[in-house]
C-alpha cells in the first residue's frame, strides 16, 4: 500500500490537464558526441543508452565534451515557433542533468554554461521566447549531481552513484550539497519571472533525505502557482510514467514522458524516429485515460532541432489543427468494453479515435441513448449510423478519412447512459458513462 503524500499543498494545477500536450527538451554537453545524457558513464543497458551511447564512456572523456558544447546556432525563438505550430501548450527545458552541467550561470558551482562551452545563459532566452509565444514554461532539474563532490556523501545504489568518485558518508557534506540544490531551485524561480512547473528527476531516496517538504514550501513561497512532478518525493502534483503508456488510467493528474526515437539527447539516425501515425496514436491513448503527453526533442550541439523531428512535429501540428477538440480540454472517454479504441469526450460529445481500422465500420456498444449527429471531426462530413441491438453502428465507407488518425465525433443530447444487463432482463436506466473520476 502506497503511503499518502507527506506534503499535499499544490500550486495552480487547473491548466495542466486541459493543456494535454507538452514539449520536453534535453540539451547539454552530451550532444557534442551524439550520445545520451549522462548515462554513457554508466551504460547499464540499451534501455538507458542506445546506438553510440551503448559504449561505456569514462568520466574524463565525457566531461571533456563540455568546452566543445558551444550552441552557436541556438535560437529559442525558432524553437518556440516550431513548438507552437506543432500544437504544444507547454514546454520543459532540461536545465541540469545528472552530469551536473547547468545551462544557466549559477552561483552554486563553476560547472555551468556561463563559464564553459556556450559562455552565456541558455535558460533566460528559452523562457522569454516560449512565454512570448504563449506557451507555459517548465524547467527540468535533476536532483542528483555526479559532478558535485558532496553528492557522494550519502551512499546511493550503483545505478545512481557518481561515476567520478566513491561514496564517503558525511552528513555535514550532504547538508552542503542540499544547500546548493536549494540554491539552484531558488535561482531558477527568482531570476526569470514566472515559471509554471519544475520537473524534478531521480531522487534516489525518500523525501526526508531531500528535505522535500521544505523545498516545496520554498518553491510555493517564491511562486505560489508553481507545480512539480512526483519525483520530488511525497510532494508531487502529478505522476510521471516514463517511456510507457499505463495499462489502465492512473489516479489523479499524470503525464507520460516519451521520446520521438530511442534517445533523450540528440541522435541523428532518421530511421529511429517513430512515424507520425504512432505519435498521434500515443497521444490519443494517453488522453483516453486522462493523461498528458510530454514528447521529447533532442537538439544537436549547435542548438538546432533535427530535421526529422521538425518533420514529425509539422505532421502532429497539422493533425491537431483539425483534431484538437478531441485532445485539449478533453476528459476520459469510454472503457474498451464500449469502444475498442481510444476515445475522449467533451461535454456531450464523444470522440472516437480510429487508430486502427480493420473495416470501414465500427461499433459503440451498450449505450442507452440515440446520437443526435455523427461526423468526422477533421472535415465535418456526416457519417451514416444506426442504433440496433443496443449498439451504435457507424459506417465510414466512402468517407475522406484522415491519414494519421480519423476522429469520429458522436453528439448526444446529454451524457449518455450505460445499459445495465442481467441474465434475464435489461434496463435503459443505467449509470452515466462518464462523470466524477472519468
Amino acid at each position: 500500500m502506497n503511503a499518502s503524500p507527506r506534503y499535499t499543498q499544490s500550486g495552480d494545477t487547473t491548466w495542466f490537464k486541459p493543456d494535454a500536450f507538452g514539449l520536453f527538451i534535453h540539451f547539454g554537453i552530451y550532444t557534442v558526441a551524439e550520445i545520451e545524457a549522462s548515462w554513457p558513464m554508466k551504460a547499464f543497458s540499451s534501455e538507458d543508452a542506445a546506438g553510440n551511447s551503448a559504449e561505456r564512456w569514462t568520466p574524463e572523456r565525457y566531461y571533456g565534451l563540455a568546452p566543445e558544447f558551444t550552441a552557436e546556432d541556438y535560437d529559442p525563438v525558432q524553437w518556440a515557433a516550431i513548438a507552437k505550430d506543432a500544437g504544444f501548450r507547454y514546454a520543459v527545458l532540461g536545465t541540469k542533468h545528472h552530469d551536473g552541467f547547468c545551462l544557466w550561470p549559477t552561483r552554486t558551482k563553476d560547472f555551468h554554461a556561463g563559464n564553459v562551452g556556450p559562455k552565456r545563459d541558455l535558460v533566460e532566452p528559452f523562457i522569454e521566447a516560449f512565454r512570448n509565444a504563449g506557451l507555459k514554461v517548465g524547467l527540468y532539474l535533476s536532483l542528483i549531481d555526479w559532478e558535485d563532490p558532496d553528492f557522494t556523501s550519502l551512499p546511493a545504489s550503483d545505478r545512481f552513484s557518481s561515476p567520478l568518485r566513491p561514496h564517503d558518508f558525511d552528513p555535514e557534506r550532504w547538508n552542503q550539497f542540499l544547500k546548493r540544490v536549494f540554491g539552484q531551485v531558488k535561482e531558477l524561480l527568482t531570476n526569470y519571472g514566472k515559471i509554471d512547473m519544475l520537473w524534478f528527476d531521480v531522487p534516489g531516496w525518500g523525501g526526508d533525505i531531500w528535505h522535500a517538504d521544505e523545498l516545496k514550501m520554498m518553491m510555493l513561497s517564491l511562486q505560489p502557482h508553481i507545480i512539480c512532478n512526483d519525483r520530488l518525493p511525497g510532494c508531487g502534483d502529478f505522476v510521471t510514467p516514463e517511456q510507457q503508456i499505463p495499462m489502465s488510467p492512473v489516479g489523479g493528474l499524470w503525464e507520460s514522458c516519451m521520446t520521438m526515437n530511442e534517445n533523450w539527447g540528440y541522435h541523428p539516425d532518421p530511421e529511429k524516429y517513430k512515424p507520425a501515425r504512432k505519435l498521434v496514436k500515443d497521444l490519443c491513448e494517453i488522453r483516453s485515460m486522462g493523461g498528458n503527453l510530454l514528447l521529447n526533442v533532442g537538439p544537436d550541439a549547435r542548438g538546432c532541432f533535427p530535421d526529422m523531428a521538425v518533420e514529425r512535429l509539422k505532421e502532429l501540428g497539422a493533425w491537431l489543427e483539425k483534431s484538437g477538440d478531441s485532445i485539449y480540454g478533453a476528459e476520459r472517454g469510454l472503457d474498451y468494453c464500449h469502444f475498442w479504441g481510444p476515445s475522449t469526450r467533451k461535454g456531450n460529445t464523444l470522440y472516437c479515435h480510429l487508430t486502427s481500422i480493420p473495416s470501414p465500420d465500427f461499433e459503440i456498444r451498450g449505450i442507452a441513448d440515440d446520437p443526435l449527429r455523427v461526423y468526422l471531426l477533421q472535415s465535418g462530413e456526416d457519417l451514416v449510423f444506426e442504433r440496433k441491438h443496443h449498439r451504435i453502428r457507424i459506417s465510414c465507407a466512402g468517407a475522406n478519412l484522415d491519414a494519421l488518425c480519423p476522429t469520429v465525433a458522436v453528439e448526444f443530447k446529454c451524457p449518455p447512459a450505460s445499459l445495465q444487463f442481467s441474465s434475464t432482463v435489461f434496463t435503459s436506466h443505467g449509470d452515466l458513462l462518464w462523470g466524477d473520476g472519468k
